[in-house]
């Protein structure tokens, strides 16, 4: 669509120049682009907008390419190009100048203007890269690390930078919360929930969730849940959780007479998700249990931030 290379191409050339650099006949590095709210021109103007975007941008990409160089989109809103015969000062010169040209970019639909920033991982292509892979994932984490930076910026990668290391923990993180849910490896807790003032309302409790480790021990949600957050999968946990908790109510509905309120928190994706807001009207069905007692809660910052969301989810129809 872009008129780029594909993923498969720029590997292949990506793995040539590997090997180019392991026989130290060059200077070579590449450029990890992910654009910043892309996502705002589609779900402003739809998907034939934002395939006009993704082309001007991959305009201004392959702009930057001299004739050695490799341009191409991987996926999405994701580009990249290889730098080829140049220093890694030359290389960052490069880079800056992407960030600049992206940012001074406007793109126009109808009668809408959008503007995109882009956040570049820059990684000197040497004999440190055993595969194309690992170079990928280095490039991502200082993809990454320009992202947390501030954005609209590029981000060297060094092989001792914190927010890279940072990003590699919070990637094993996800990979073993995506292990827990595909092999129910989560248990629920309940915590009571107490009035500063004697009244007699019944039981309330929020139900809290730990991950179950390799040796059986009990993993706290501040350890694994902003991974899943930053990553996308907080909703697949959210999913987990009321579908355990209503599975529960339904089994021991004889023991809850005394239980007013079961408080389950959701995450801001969760909120913000209006297919995460179907499958809850769905589970609500499929479980026989008293909704009455059921509350969710979301921040004031998830609220504020999708407030048409947070309402809507607020006016799920509970069966009869």
């Amino acid at each position: 669509m872009t008129g780029l290379y594909n993923r498969d191409e720029f590997e292949r050339r990506l793995k040539a120049m590997l090997a180019d650099s392991c026989d130290m006949k060059g200077e070579h590095a590449l450029l990890y682009i992910d654009l910043d709210e892309f996502k705002v021109v589609n779900d402003a103007a739809g998907h034939a907008a934002g395939d006009q975007f993704l082309k001007q941008i991959a305009l201004i990409v392959q702009g930057m390419a001299r004739n050695t160089d490799t341009a191409a989109r991987l996926c999405g809103d994701e580009f990249a190009l290889v730098v080829a015969n140049r220093s890694i000062e030359g290389a960052q010169e490069t880079a800056q100048q992407l960030c600049e040209r992206i940012d001074a970019f406007r793109f126009r639909f109808d009668d809408q203007s959008f503007h995109v920033g882009a956040s570049v991982g820059l990684v000197p292509i040497d004999g440190r890269w055993s595969d194309v892979e690992s170079i990928l994932r280095a490039a991502d984490g200082a993809c990454f690390a320009a992202k947390e930076s501030g954005r609209n910026r590029f981000h060297t990668y060094v092989a001792t930078d914190q927010l890279i290391g940072s990003h590699r923990q919070a990637l094993r993180w996800v990979r073993r919360v995506e292990q827990a849910l595909d092999r129910n490896g989560f248990v629920l807790r309940w915590q009571r929930i107490m009035p500063l003032t004697a009244v007699n309302e019944g039981t309330h409790c929020g139900i809290l969730i730990r991950m179950i480790d390799e040796d059986g021990g009990l993993v706290a949600p501040g350890v694994f849940l902003p991974s899943a957050e930053r990553f996308g999968i907080a909703s697949r946990i959210d999913r987990w959780v009321i579908r355990t908790m209503l599975r529960w109510m339904e089994d021991n509905r004889a023991k809850l007479g005394h239980v007013s309120t079961v408080s389950i928190n959701l995450s801001g994706r969760s909120v913000g998700d209006p297919d995460f807001h179907q499958d809850v009207e769905r589970l609500l069905r499929e479980f026989s249990v008293d909704t009455a007692k059921l509350c969710f809660e979301v921040t004031e910052t998830t609220a504020i931030t999708n407030i048409l969301e947070a309402t809507a989810i607020l006016r799920i129809d509970a069966p009869p």
